[in-house]
């Protein structure tokens, strides 16, 4: 059985997050639209819009990136405490390229950049396309200033705390550290552990991405990104 390749994140891309790293969801997703757009296209025009549904499209592409990050999970998870950081930010980039497939196979461009701001919202960064792009624009809060915003306006007001996608990356990430490090002595396990959690995130994706471009783009319509969140 043939594994999936691995995308691989430009070098250049790696320093310009080191530069600014207070947006590094927006950098990845605009990176995202220029590196993984063509490849979009490029398999949409190998299977052809006439042979298949776009929901058939759409899901197979959600299964083959399920598999993909299945494979880096495992791959990076030997690596343990070590590996997590980079595991994390390599199954973000693995998101991005599943979620413009989404959208190639229900017809939008992947190489419009227009993308970018529907993949934030899909990843539950922001709530609306015009908080996404004035993100992507520098225009908007910091990441920091707006996560330290929302927990100050949640904890006032006694209401539930809806969790943004990179806060769920650090829980979720501190979550496999403390799993992979506690069976740092047992052979193989983070490796286990990095490839169940890595291909259930990008199920999710997978879903939520299928439900706003089947919808016409309505963030309302998406689904949770963890059940009982």
């Amino acid at each position: 059985m043939e594994l999936p390749a691995l995308p691989t994140i430009p070098p250049g891309l790696l320093a310009e997050l080191r530069r600014d790293p207070s947006y590094t969801l927006e950098t990845l997703a605009l990176a995202a639209v220029d590196v993984h757009g063509k490849a979009a296209q490029e398999w949409m025009r190998e299977r052809g819009p006439l042979r298949y549904s776009q929901e058939q499209l759409a899901k197979s592409a959600t299964k083959r990136f399920a598999n993909t990050a299945r494979v880096e999970g495992a791959a990076l998870g030997f690596g343990g405490i070590f590996t997590a950081g980079p595991d994390t930010i390599a199954l973000v980039w693995i998101l991005t390229r599943e979620v413009l497939f989404v959208a190639a196979a229900y017809g939008h461009d992947p190489t419009d950049k227009a993308r970018a701001a529907e993949m934030l919202v899909i990843f539950d960064i922001y709530d609306t396309i015009e908080e996404a792009q004035a993100g992507l624009d520098h225009q908007g809060e910091r990441l920091a200033a707006a996560l330290a915003r929302k927990e100050i306006s949640t904890r006032l007001s006694g209401g539930h705390h809806q969790r943004s996608m990179t806060e769920r990356l650090v829980r979720y990430s501190s979550r496999r550290i403390a799993r992979r490090y506690g069976g740092r002595l047992v052979p193989g396990l983070g490796s286990i552990l990095g490839a169940i959690d890595n291909a259930a995130a990008a199920r999710r994706t997978g879903d939520r991405a299928i439900a706003f471009y089947k919808s016409g783009g309505n963030p309302k319509v998406l689904p949770p990104l963890r059940k009982g969140r």
